[in-house]
Protein backbone atom coordinates (compact mmCIF):
# COMPACT_ATOMS: atom_id res chain seq x y z
CA UNK A 1 0.00 0.00 0.00
CA UNK A 2 1.68 3.68 -1.15
CA UNK A 3 0.82 5.41 2.42
CA UNK A 4 1.61 2.23 4.36
CA UNK A 5 4.71 3.35 7.01
CA UNK A 6 8.10 1.46 6.18
CA UNK A 7 10.43 -0.32 8.38
CA UNK A 8 13.77 1.44 8.33
CA UNK A 9 16.11 0.57 11.75
CA UNK A 10 18.68 2.96 10.91
CA UNK A 11 16.13 5.27 11.02
CA UNK A 12 15.09 4.47 14.75
CA UNK A 13 17.01 6.62 17.82
CA UNK A 14 18.84 4.13 19.59
CA UNK A 15 16.37 4.14 22.87
CA UNK A 16 13.65 3.03 20.54
CA UNK A 17 15.62 0.29 19.09
CA UNK A 18 16.62 -0.85 22.59
CA UNK A 19 12.72 -0.65 23.80
CA UNK A 20 11.54 -2.53 20.75
CA UNK A 21 14.78 -4.82 21.41
CA UNK A 22 13.60 -5.37 24.98
CA UNK A 23 9.88 -6.35 23.36
CA UNK A 24 10.49 -8.58 20.52
CA UNK A 25 14.32 -10.20 21.56
CA UNK A 26 16.36 -11.35 18.22
CA UNK A 27 14.00 -10.03 16.13
CA UNK A 28 14.72 -6.42 15.70
CA UNK A 29 17.76 -6.04 13.17
CA UNK A 30 20.76 -3.97 13.55
CA UNK A 31 23.59 -2.91 11.16
CA UNK A 32 26.19 -5.54 11.13
CA UNK A 33 29.25 -3.96 12.86
CA UNK A 34 32.60 -5.76 12.27
CA UNK A 35 35.69 -5.49 14.64
CA UNK A 36 39.57 -6.07 14.78
CA UNK A 37 39.87 -8.92 17.73
CA UNK A 38 43.62 -9.08 18.74
CA UNK A 39 45.57 -11.88 20.26
CA UNK A 40 48.94 -12.50 21.32
CA UNK A 41 49.92 -15.50 21.87
CA UNK A 42 52.39 -14.61 24.28
CA UNK A 43 50.68 -12.63 26.95
CA UNK A 44 46.88 -13.99 26.16
CA UNK A 45 45.41 -16.77 28.46
CA UNK A 46 44.67 -18.27 25.21
CA UNK A 47 47.80 -19.59 23.83
CA UNK A 48 48.99 -20.85 20.47
CA UNK A 49 48.84 -24.72 20.90
CA UNK A 50 44.86 -23.96 22.30
CA UNK A 51 43.95 -21.99 19.23
CA UNK A 52 46.44 -24.88 16.49
CA UNK A 53 44.47 -27.94 18.52
CA UNK A 54 41.25 -26.80 17.82
CA UNK A 55 41.84 -25.64 14.57
CA UNK A 56 43.17 -29.95 14.04
CA UNK A 57 40.11 -30.75 16.08
CA UNK A 58 37.51 -28.73 14.39
CA UNK A 59 38.88 -28.26 10.95
CA UNK A 60 35.46 -26.58 9.96
CA UNK A 61 35.62 -23.99 12.46
CA UNK A 62 35.22 -23.52 16.88
CA UNK A 63 34.35 -21.52 19.03
CA UNK A 64 34.69 -19.37 22.04
CA UNK A 65 34.41 -16.36 23.97
CA UNK A 66 36.90 -13.11 23.64
CA UNK A 67 36.95 -10.18 25.06
CA UNK A 68 35.44 -6.93 23.07
CA UNK A 69 36.90 -3.55 23.80
CA UNK A 70 34.03 -1.53 22.03
CA UNK A 71 31.19 -3.92 23.86
CA UNK A 72 28.68 -0.96 23.66
CA UNK A 73 28.56 -1.15 19.99
CA UNK A 74 28.75 -4.82 19.83
CA UNK A 75 26.10 -7.74 19.02
CA UNK A 76 25.10 -11.12 18.24
CA UNK A 77 25.73 -11.51 14.64
CA UNK A 78 28.14 -9.07 14.01
CA UNK A 79 31.61 -9.97 12.31
CA UNK A 80 35.37 -9.73 13.44
CA UNK A 81 38.64 -10.57 12.02
CA UNK A 82 41.31 -12.01 14.24
CA UNK A 83 44.48 -10.70 14.38
CA UNK A 84 47.61 -12.23 15.31
CA UNK A 85 49.72 -9.97 17.48
CA UNK A 86 53.60 -9.47 19.23
CA UNK A 87 55.68 -11.05 16.95
CA UNK A 88 55.90 -8.95 13.39
CA UNK A 89 56.80 -12.22 11.90
CA UNK A 90 53.73 -13.69 12.66
CA UNK A 91 51.35 -10.81 12.85
CA UNK A 92 48.68 -10.68 10.35
CA UNK A 93 44.64 -11.92 9.87
CA UNK A 94 44.44 -15.59 11.30
CA UNK A 95 41.14 -16.11 11.14
CA UNK A 96 37.47 -14.66 10.63
CA UNK A 97 34.31 -15.37 12.10
CA UNK A 98 30.87 -13.74 13.85
CA UNK A 99 29.97 -12.74 17.48
CA UNK A 100 27.21 -15.57 18.81
CA UNK A 101 26.43 -13.66 21.51
CA UNK A 102 25.43 -10.14 22.91
CA UNK A 103 28.31 -8.75 24.99
CA UNK A 104 28.59 -10.15 28.58
CA UNK A 105 30.31 -8.80 31.80
CA UNK A 106 32.77 -11.69 33.37
CA UNK A 107 36.01 -11.95 35.05
CA UNK A 108 39.09 -10.15 33.37
CA UNK A 109 41.25 -12.74 31.55
CA UNK A 110 44.12 -12.10 32.87
CA UNK A 111 45.08 -13.59 36.15
CA UNK A 112 44.99 -11.36 38.99
CA UNK A 113 43.19 -8.13 37.50
CA UNK A 114 40.01 -7.54 39.07
CA UNK A 115 38.95 -5.20 36.22
CA UNK A 116 35.75 -5.66 34.94
CA UNK A 117 35.40 -7.32 31.00
CA UNK A 118 32.95 -8.10 28.99
CA UNK A 119 33.07 -10.70 26.32
CA UNK A 120 31.26 -11.53 22.98
CA UNK A 121 31.01 -15.93 22.34
CA UNK A 122 32.57 -16.51 18.72
CA UNK A 123 32.59 -19.01 15.78
CA UNK A 124 35.25 -18.69 13.30
CA UNK A 125 36.47 -19.97 10.26
CA UNK A 126 38.97 -19.44 7.59
CA UNK A 127 41.91 -20.42 9.67
CA UNK A 128 45.18 -21.54 8.79
CA UNK A 129 45.98 -25.05 10.89
CA UNK A 130 49.16 -23.56 12.49
CA UNK A 131 47.45 -20.26 13.13
CA UNK A 132 49.91 -18.09 10.77
CA UNK A 133 48.42 -15.14 8.82
CA UNK A 134 46.34 -15.95 5.90
CA UNK A 135 46.49 -11.96 5.43
CA UNK A 136 49.74 -10.72 6.52
CA UNK A 137 50.70 -7.87 8.48
CA UNK A 138 52.63 -6.07 5.27
CA UNK A 139 49.49 -6.83 3.26
CA UNK A 140 47.19 -4.88 5.94
CA UNK A 141 49.52 -1.89 6.78
CA UNK A 142 49.81 -1.64 2.23
CA UNK A 143 46.07 -1.82 1.46
CA UNK A 144 44.34 -0.49 5.28
CA UNK A 145 46.81 2.29 6.20
CA UNK A 146 44.87 3.71 8.48
CA UNK A 147 44.25 0.86 10.73
CA UNK A 148 47.67 0.56 13.12
CA UNK A 149 47.66 -2.79 13.05
CA UNK A 150 50.41 -3.13 15.06
CA UNK A 151 49.17 -1.66 18.68
CA UNK A 152 45.36 -1.18 19.62
CA UNK A 153 42.70 -3.17 21.70
CA UNK A 154 41.51 -6.26 21.02
CA UNK A 155 37.71 -5.41 20.09
CA UNK A 156 38.88 -2.54 17.96
CA UNK A 157 35.39 -1.24 15.80
CA UNK A 158 36.07 -0.56 12.41
CA UNK A 159 34.36 2.23 10.56
CA UNK A 160 31.96 0.65 7.36
CA UNK A 161 35.07 1.85 4.95
CA UNK A 162 37.64 0.11 6.41
CA UNK A 163 35.40 -3.06 6.99
CA UNK A 164 34.72 -2.99 3.35
CA UNK A 165 38.16 -2.85 2.30
CA UNK A 166 39.20 -5.74 4.69
CA UNK A 167 36.62 -7.55 3.77
CA UNK A 168 37.71 -7.23 0.09
CA UNK A 169 41.25 -8.86 1.18
CA UNK A 170 39.40 -11.54 3.19
CA UNK A 171 37.28 -12.17 -0.20
CA UNK A 172 40.24 -12.08 -2.71
CA UNK A 173 41.94 -14.91 -0.84
CA UNK A 174 39.16 -17.11 0.09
Amino acid sequence: MPNEPSYDPSLMSEEEREDLEKIFPDRIPHEVHTFILRWNPDISSTKLEDLQHAARKFPDGFGSDWSVYDWQHARKGDRFYMERVGDPDHTGIVFAGEFTSDPYADEDWRQGSHAARRYCDYSCYGFRKDMEPVIPLSRLQEAIPEVEWTHGHSGELLNPETAWKLDQLWNAIS
